[in-house]
């Protein structure tokens, strides 16, 4: 997925599993907003992406498990 295809406004986290500190703030946060904008009925209008920086551990099962 490239970034310069998304059209609508969205929100971008960074992290990665390993990270303890920032990174679990940072998607916590991201989880909370998701919910905001569906009960708000801005699904549409915003676009939620977490991006890991760390693809070569943080495989999608690993990331499921979590």
């Amino acid at each position: 997925m490239s970034l310069r295809d998304v059209e609508t406004p969205f929100f971008m986290t960074l992290y990665y599993l390993y990270c303890w500190i920032v990174c679990p703030l940072l998607v916590s946060t991201l989880r909370q907003i998701q919910p905001h904008s569906i009960e708000h009925d801005y699904t549409d209008a915003v676009a939620f992406y977490p991006i890991d920086f760390d693809p070569e551990h943080d495989t999608p099962e690993v990331v499921s498990a979590c």
